[in-house]
């Protein structure tokens, strides 16, 4: 077998290698093959996609909308490509019948977070079919991934390029198949919009069961407006009238006339999935420290009220009841000063040390209680312990998974034990001074992907599916559980009081519960896409929260009340954290920086820049002299306080060492050119 070269993404999803005999499952992938084009020209585009694409996939928002690649290899005929194994195979084989509306929203939805994924990228996948999209859970809570970027296309290159690769007929938009006239259509107004059309006819099927245009002489039919859109089979499948009127949009025959990504997850009819999802939800706790007969929390509560109670909130009662709409609330652009006559914080930082070992994205870290140590977990597998009076790594451990989500490992509030996620169904409890495995929690049942310890370091709260699972650490027993259906939780968080979890749903909202009733204490919507982080003040009383569509928010958690949203840029936002004393918030970017923001103003403290890709977690330390942050750069960084002297020389080194590794990369190119 040639030797593997580890810089692919995905093709189409087969099950066999190139001589026809099956793959074990137990190996955890498959091989795709692709026929190398005759010319070396088609060849070589190939290689530059995947060379182009490769680091979209360290991505952890990557990871949740799209099958994982493990590399790629050629020979002298064919291209094979190694891709995650999904045993539940592709959403084709599951539209035999219609399904229920609510569980085609869910799907719909999580494509077009992978579809705004690509486009915000500058890619077009160009042959979206439901053999191209893979089941990890089966309905009624579907988690779909998006494969089969083999044809994916630069969306700059236009209509005449994109229509020079293969397309699947039955979901191809039309101006691909040449029924709109080339003065209807321009590669401006074109793009990215044969995948809206695509969605459009998958929609259609998924709530039908009929593939709308299975022969091309429909389609002619319908662009030239002799067939008309057929309201009525939706309809009939009881289907709302804002899906029929959704599908209706991206069905659009001409590219102009087709919504975007941005305006398709922004639709009331996806939108009114998120206010549904708490009328769904189920909640069900029965902790040890409760009465012995716990109430009955089956009736849900509505998503838009905030309740404040007595017996729960650890801060001054509030009788009010507040609606959680978008609220008019002070937006702080980074350039522009805070409003408020409260001078913003000033903090100078400077680049310390750096820890280097790691072989992949650092995606996870978290200082030690008593500040002497980061504990970071990378997409190499590995979580590493690092000594921060030397710099070395003390103690490494190899991890058999890793899953599709950052938030992995965490401290035990007394810093004697970590907490890690060691394999899709097991979290393991390690001593932190010795390495030795203390406890495993495991549920067969479920797939772990973020963890909490609670405050007072007697329970783990673990997050996997539509699951919060709460665990006795005397026991390593599950001693409580709540229920979010229909969506899956991404991350957990205690309040530093304990009597509060947090939860981040896939449906872009912030659940919080009473962990004394079981009660839905809250629930805050208002990013447009789903949220990456989110964190308490030490003191409670306030919640941040970051995400994708550049903002981060910052809420009172007893009223529910959005104290400012700011706008961060026009990158995505990976994590955030407070300092200990409550006055900042540092936040990290795909931008490669890192900035402060004050917590009480939303005003911009500083940009650190030091990293050379994305910036995937950060973390102050316990006494708030120290930033830590990891990178796809496979490094962390360590930040000091410095004074503005220091700091602007450091900014200075930084604008100069930008500028000779453009001049490097300028002069190599122009050397490559005249070779």
């Amino acid at each position: 077998m040639p030797a593997m070269k580890l810089n692919g993404v995905l093709g189409s999803w087969l099950y066999e290698h190139k001589e026809g005999v099956r793959l074990p499952s137990s190996l955890g992938f498959r091989v795709q093959v692709r026929h190398r084009p005759p010319s070396t020209r088609g060849y070589q585009s190939i290689v530059d996609y995947e060379h182009e694409a490769l680091p979209l996939s360290t991505r952890a928002d990557y990871e949740l909308c799209f099958v994982k690649s493990f590399g790629w290899y050629d020979n002298s005929d064919s291209i094979f490509i190694t891709m995650e194994y999904l045993p539940e195979g592709d959403l084709h084989k599951y539209l035999s019948t219609p399904l229920p509306e609510k569980e085609g929203q869910h799907i719909i939805s999580q494509i077009l977070e992978g579809l705004h994924f690509m486009h915000d990228n500058g890619f077009a996948h160009r042959d979206l079919k439901p053999a191209n999209i893979l089941v990890v859970y089966k309905g009624p809570y579907w988690w779909i991934k998006i494969a089969d970027f083999g044809i994916s296309k630069r969306a700059t290159e236009g209509l005449t390029a994109l229509r020079t690769l293969r397309c699947t007929p039955a979901f191809a938009a039309p101006e691909l198949l040449g029924f709109i006239q080339p003065g209807d259509i321009s590669n401006d107004s074109y793009t990215n919009t044969v995948d809206i059309w695509s969605l459009s006819v998958i929609a259609f099927l998924i709530l039908t069961g009929e593939t709308l245009f299975k022969d091309q002489r429909r389609l002619g039919q319908y662009v030239r407006g002799s067939f008309k859109f057929p309201s009525d089979v939706l309809i009939t499948n009881k289907v709302s009238g804002q899906g029929c009127e959704f599908i209706r949009r991206l069905m659009a025959p001409k590219p102009k006339d087709r919504p975007g990504v941005k305006e398709c997850l922004q639709h009331p009819w996806l939108e009114c999935l998120i206010e549904d999802v708490a009328h769904e939800t189920q909640r069900t706790l029965n902790i040890s420290e409760s009465p012995p007969t716990p109430p009955d929390y089956s009736d849900a509560e509505s998503s838009a009220s905030w309740s404040t109670q007595d017996k729960i909130s650890a801060y001054e009662t509030h009788s009010c009841t507040s609606v959680l709409a978008e609220r008019a609330t002070p937006t702080f652009k980074e350039a522009i000063p805070s409003s408020t006559s409260e001078p913003a914080i000033q903090m100078y930082w400077k680049r310390g040390r750096t820890l280097k070992g790691y072989s992949n994205s650092v995606w996870s870290l978290e200082f030690s209680p008593d500040g002497k140590q980061i504990a970071s977990a990378s997409s190499d597998k590995t979580v590493r312990l690092w000594d921060l009076a030397t710099g070395t790594a003390s103690l490494a451990l190899e991890l058999k998974y890793y899953p599709p989500y950052k938030f992995t490992l965490a401290f035990s509030p007394n810093g004697k034990q970590i907490a890690i996620v060691h394999d899709a169904k097991m979290v393991q409890l390690f001593d932190s001074s010795t390495g030795a495995a203390s406890l495993t929690l495991r549920d067969h049942a479920a797939w772990f992907e973020a963890l909490a310890f609670s405050p007072n370091g007697k329970q783990i709260a673990t997050a996997s599916a539509d699951t919060v699972q709460l665990w006795d650490l005397a026991t390593g027993a599950v001693c409580g559980t709540l229920k979010v259906n229909p969506r899956w939780v991404r991350f957990v968080v205690f309040s530093p009081n304990g009597k509060l979890i947090a939860t981040v749903l896939s449906d872009r909202t912030v659940r919080l519960w009473d962990l004394a009733t079981g009660a839905v204490y809250g629930t805050l919507k208002a990013h447009s896409r789903r949220v990456s982080s989110v964190a308490f003040s030490p003191d409670g009383k306030q919640i941040a929260s970051i995400r994708g569509d550049s903002k981060i928010r910052l809420w009172d958690s007893a009223t529910g009340a959005a104290s400012w949203t700011l706008e961060v840029g026009s990158d995505y936002g990976n994590d955030l954290a407070f300092s200990p004393d409550g006055r900042q918030i540092v936040s990290a970017s795909k931008d490669k920086t890192v900035r402060l923001w004050d917590s009480s103003t939303g005003a911009a403290c500083g940009t650190l820049k030091g990293h050379s890709s994305h910036v995937n977690a950060v973390a102050f330390s316990p006494d708030g002299k120290q930033i830590a942050s990891g990178s796809n750069d496979k490094t962390i960084q360590l930040w000091d306080p410095a004074t503005a002297a220091e700091a602007a020389a450091e900014a200075t080194a930084v604008k100069d060492l930008a500028f000779s590794k453009r001049l490097i990369t300028g002069l190599k190119r122009f050397s490559n050119r005249i070779q």
